[in-house]
């Protein structure tokens, strides 16, 4: 997949990739138990079938799903080539005769991440955030044309995960099972307050019902024209300001631009957040932007939700911090609360880093495991001039106390 006649031939799909595979959790109503299909090797659980149209506009890989169900669930997926777009489109059928239940319907985008060089790999950038979501991928140098992905008005995004990164992400349009297990998976992250802030949702699909999901690929020369494509698409352009890290005591304003009609701008804790409309306005040539102020009181992770078009949601997730001079404050204070204070040492006096994972200073004597992935190295009194390099230790940013 990449741009004819592109001075950078950059492929967008990953070699042995192939676009357009899916992944379902299912089972029935009778059944408590969740079978996995993958349309990537679908032996033991489907048979499939290809078909072309007669232009060769058109292919679809058909898939009859039979493992433990008394029937077929239809899966199919659809590639429908225009001009300068990609049409992507799913339909489920059940022709089971009785209730299935999808807990996940995950969309492996196998595209070309691993990074090898600034015209041949791409970067990945996504926003999953409901009906309001999009991905695009660019190359690391930013030279467009960048590829962008948006669903269509009656398909959503909710969740995403990458197994293998960072060759293995998907993107859920249902994610009961995947967050269930991810939530299990990491039981010290849901009890220390956190948690997937979209909701984890399944379909249950009546005997001969049926259901279809839609995308688009297409080409955008830069960000602006992402910008545009999603307004042209029914999406929502959005610019923040100052950004979603926000103080408490310092507000945001925050700006819509769509087509589709914004019915609601609607807080996670309404008790502890102020949201006012402040109208309408024009900017340049780019159309009206809908202008919005908020401010929080609650400290952590907050969640607006936006409701427009004909019932579509989108969520923006801020991070509230106390005000920036109280934590400057508190900061100072856990510097040198933790400075060395050693007369023996050479390096008494040292306002070392911290290192988060162990909750200790990362002093000369030791190392320090600071992720899965790295150790930081102590400096040694033949090597003082290392202790610059101490200051780019991941943990080093402790939050305040």
């Amino acid at each position: 997949l990449y741009v004819s006649g592109d001075a950078f031939p950059t492929e967008y799909i990953q070699g042995g990739g192939r676009l357009g595979d899916v992944i379902v959790k299912y089972r029935s109503t009778s059944d408590a138990t969740w079978h996995t299909f993958q349309s990537s090797s679908p032996g033991g659980v489907a048979t499939v079938t290809y078909a072309t149209s007669p232009d060769g506009t058109q292919q679809t890989a058909r898939y009859q799903i039979t493992n433990s169900l008394a029937g077929a669930l239809i899966l199919e997926s659809v590639f429908t080539f225009r001009r300068d777009t990609l049409l992507w489109t799913l339909n489920v059928t059940n022709l089971t005769g009785q209730t299935v239940v999808l807990g996940d319907l995950a969309l492996p985008l196998p595209m070309n991440m691993a990074y090898s060089d600034i015209t041949s790999s791409a970067m990945k950038h996504s926003f999953i955030s409901g009906y309001g979501s999009f991905l695009f991928w660019m190359r690391p140098d930013s030279t467009g044309p960048y590829l962008l992905l948006t669903p269509a008005d009656n398909t959503k995004l909710e969740f995403w995960d990458d197994p293998s990164p960072p060759l293995g992400y998907r993107a859920y349009i249902y994610s009961y099972v995947a967050g269930t297990n991810a939530a299990a998976q990491f039981p010290a992250v849901t009890t220390q307050g956190s948690r997937w802030r979209q909701p984890n949702t399944s379909l249950t699909l009546a005997a001969s019902g049926s259901q279809s999901y839609g995308f688009k690929f297409q080409w955008a020369a830069d960000y602006d024209a992402i910008r545009q494509a999603l307004v042209n698409e029914g999406k929502i352009d959005v610019h923040i300001v100052p950004g979603m890290t926000l103080p408490t005591n310092l507000f945001a304003q925050i700006a819509l631009r769509t087509t589709q009609t914004v019915s609601s701008v609607t807080a996670e804790f309404p008790a502890q957040t102020q949201i006012q409309f402040l109208g309408t306005t024009n900017v340049g040539t780019d159309g009206a932007y809908q202008i919005y102020q908020v401010q929080f009181s609650r400290l952590g992770e907050n969640e607006l939700t936006i409701q427009y078009g004909d019932g579509q949601s989108m969520y923006l997730e801020f991070f509230v911090t106390e005000p920036l001079e109280t934590m400057i404050q508190k900061r100072a204070a856990f510097l040198v609360s933790k400075q060395i204070n050693d007369p023996s040492k050479w390096y008494n006096g040292l306002f070392c880093d911290w290192n988060m994972n162990d909750e200790v200073r990362t002093i000369t004597t030791r190392w320090t495991i600071v992720s899965r992935f790295m150790k930081s190295p102590a400096t040694t009194p033949a090597s003082p001039g290392r202790l610059t390099w101490l200051r780019r230790n991941p943990f080093s940013r402790s939050r305040a106390r």
